[in-house]
């Protein structure tokens, strides 16, 4: 009896450090949405830049 409690125990505080170690505040972490946004604007940069290069 006093075993299975302990064996219990143990998994459950194993498993849920497990599971709050996964995830995340998500403070400092950006959406691929917002990634997405930063690549295209900086894309977008580059190329005009070739252009005005390309043109001279």
């Amino acid at each position: 009896m006093i075993k299975k409690i302990l064996i219990t125990l143990v998994f459950t505080l194993i498993f849920g450090n497990l599971s709050f170690a996964a995830g995340g505040d998500g403070s400092s972490t950006k959406s691929n949405y917002d990634k997405a946004v930063k690549l295209i604007k900086s894309a977008k940069k580059f190329r005009d830049k070739l252009m005005k290069v390309s043109q001279n």
